[in-house]
């Protein structure tokens, strides 16, 4: 799985392993082996000593304090930061003349179209063949961008003047080259990419117009540009620091170090910068219906500073950037050998987890925030019904979304069809609202709004298909509703007719628990699935692990026949793979729900057998009837 951005969400890059076909891929990285089976639980209480934020790191990588550790403390990094915009600096002056981050991004978008339209051989990776260095101009230097028909590129390791005159090209193999380009595509990129944030600051941030309040409310430029000087902040400091690793060794040793700690120690930003994205993409479009605000932004971006890009893609490079970040990681890591650099490797591995992990935040920030924003205007549309004297409860909240809504027709049946029935007068058009943890049932009102008629937890409603001979030929697409337990702790029955099939499809798969096509695994919806307790401590042994605490609570997601589980930290939200011989399992909303409906279907068995056993006593006294009838 690679990060890409898909219809505004950001998907992570999947760790790339090689594990043995017989032990789940998903639990197994190269470098360090594991058994197939879980590891019995100690005996005895027992304290861990070991760091669980960083699982089983090698320690030859770490520094004394147990992190990683590189040849770059943190007072350099974060001396050579406070120095690194300075023009003098050589920091400045080696990559001042990269392209801007936008034509880089562009550069990287047109060569994965030419690879997946067949232009370039199969087995190119997007990278430039360098097995021939001659017909490399000799006198580029590294800081030079090279010009062509597709318009500005990044520099080449392989045209570096220190790299030309070591001589180390001649003695790497042809994988060990674009081992060595893809590290130092991260560096030159994070170059282009401060050097664009470097312009967006100076050019528009700090120019007269934006700091006019005729032009620009306070309010407005807090909202466009309050993130925009901490997002700087933090390239800067990681880009002295690959600056430092670069000039300490030519082969980029320790890169992925580098990277692993400014991730956990500095990246937060980006989850917030990404939260703030809609905000800054409606601020900005209200913004450009003022003539005097569009009039100022016209004429910055015509100037020649800023290459007549658009304020808009500057203010798009951090959620750019953090999307990729995983895929040149993970062009690092697909050049390596997990025996040869097998600390490296594993390194690597680490910091693609960290990377895909804000990733993931960065995601379910947006997210979260669209999702409360839609919960809002809900919560002002529905309303709880008087007349049934039913409890209203909060409708907003922050972790609450929409699944899915809709109308459908509850129509009438005839009395014993179903187990809990009772007559309805006439069809009556009901709307759905089905939320990731309730579900309402509400009637729409003549001023568009709805009112509550009833309501439950979602894991206490099903779905299925059904036919019933009396209706079918009046309705189409029906299915049946049973809610177990609702508001009043009553039993409901509901047969409801769909518009068309594909809307009878998906309401039944929206309330339908996953289904695995590994016979050894069971999967779990994350608003119906177990909650386990753990009862002994574990430290995560590979990057897809869970570390768990004494006491920690976990949302049980899947279930392998081998003992293992994947599952949800309830106290951080952090997911991963554990032993599940460490825990217990314990009550839970989902244990109840599975009582209901062990306890429905029961029901609904002696039911049927109750109205069976009646349709042979009536048949039988008709027949009797006949037969009497007959003999007269």
């Amino acid at each position: 799985m690679t990060g890409i951005k898909d219809n505004g969400n950001i998907r992570p890059v999947r760790i790339r392993s090689k594990p043995p076909s017989s032990i789940d891929s998903r639990r197994l990285s190269v470098a360090v082996a594991r058994p197939s089976s879980p590891p019995p639980p100690p005996p005895v209480k027992r304290h861990s000593t070991g760091n669980t934020t960083y699982g089983s790191l090698p320690r030859s990588i770490y520094n004394s304090k147990g992190r990683p550790g590189n040849s770059l403390d943190k007072s350099s990094t974060e001396s050579a930061s406070e120095n690194g915009s300075n023009q003098g600096s050589d920091l400045y002056m080696r990559f001042a003349d990269e392209p801007l981050y936008q034509f880089y991004a562009a550069d990287i978008s047109e060569r994965t179209k030419s690879v997946f339209a067949g232009d370039m051989m199969e087995d190119c990776d997007g990278y430039e063949e360098i097995s021939s260095i001659t017909s490399r101009p000799s006198a580029l230097e590294l800081i030079t961008p090279c010009t062509s028909g597709h318009g500005q590129h990044r520099s080449l390791w392989c045209e570096v003047p220190e790299v030309k005159n070591s001589g180390i090209i001649e003695s790497l193999t042809p994988r060990e080259r674009k081992l060595q380009e893809a590290k130092f595509e991260l560096i030159t990129s994070e170059a282009s990419y401060f050097k664009s944030l470097t312009v967006l600051e100076k050019h528009f941030i700090n120019s007269h117009s934006m700091n006019d309040d005729t032009i620009l409310s306070k309010k407005d430029q807090k909202i466009l540009f309050g993130n925009v000087n901490p997002v700087r902040k933090c390239s800067e400091k990681l880009l002295a620091a690959l600056e430092k690793c670069w000039q300490d060794n030519i082969l980029l040793s320790g890169l992925s170090e580098i990277l692993y700690t400014h991730s956990k120690e500095n990246f937060d930003i980006f989850v917030k910068y990404c939260s703030n994205q809609i905000y800054i993409d409606r601020t900005l479009k209200c913004l450009r219906e003022n003539q005097k605000f569009n009039e100022a932004l016209q004429r910055l971006e015509s100037d020649p500073k800023c290459q007549s890009l658009s304020l808009h893609s500057f203010l798009m490079l951090p959620m750019q950037r953090i999307t990729r970040l995983p895929l040149l990681v993970d062009a690092i890591l697909s050049q390596m050998d997990s025996k040869e650099n097998s600390l490296e490797y594993q390194m690597c591995e680490f910091t693609l987890a960290s990377l895909n992990a804000i990733v993931q935040n960065c995601n379910e920030s947006t997210r979260k925030l669209e999702r409360y924003e839609e919960m809002l205007l809900l919560s002002q549309q529905l309303e709880f019904s008087s007349k049934k004297e039913m409890k209203a409860m909060s409708v907003a909240s922050s972790s609450r979304w929409l699944v899915r809504s809709g109308s459908m027709l509850h129509l009438t049946v005839p009395d014993g069809k179903l187990t809990f029935s009772r007559k309805m007068i006439r069809p009556t058009k009901l709307y759905f609202f089905l939320f990731n943890d309730m579900f309402f049932i509400a009637k729409r009102k003549s001023d568009g709004n709805y009112t509550v008629v009833d309501y439950c937890a979602r894991n206490f409603v099903e779905m299925e298909h059904t036919t019933e001979s009396v209706l079918t030929s009046s309705y189409k697409n029906l299915l049946k509703l049973t809610i177990l337990e609702n508001h009043e702790a009553k039993t409901i029955e509901m047969l409801l007719s769909c518009d068309s099939e594909s809307s009878k499809k998906r309401w039944i798969e929206a309330m339908s628990p996953p289904i695995s096509s590994n016979p050894e695994e069971t999967l779990y919806n994350e608003w119906d699935c177990p909650q386990v307790f753990s009862e002994h401590p574990y430290v995560a042994i590979q990057p897809d692990e869970l570390s768990l605490q004494n006491g920690d609570i976990v949302k049980v997601l899947t279930k392998m026949n081998d003992g293992w589980y994947h599952g949800e930290r309830i106290r951080d939200g952090e997911k991963g793979w554990f032993p599940g011989n460490y825990t217990s399992e314990i009550a839970s909303q989902h244990a109840r729900a599975k009582n209901l409906k062990q306890r429905y279907r029961l029901l609904a068995m002696s039911g049927s057998y109750l109205q069976s056993r009646q349709d042979k006593i009536k048949k039988k006294k008709i027949s009797q009837i006949i037969e009497t009838k007959l003999l007269l």
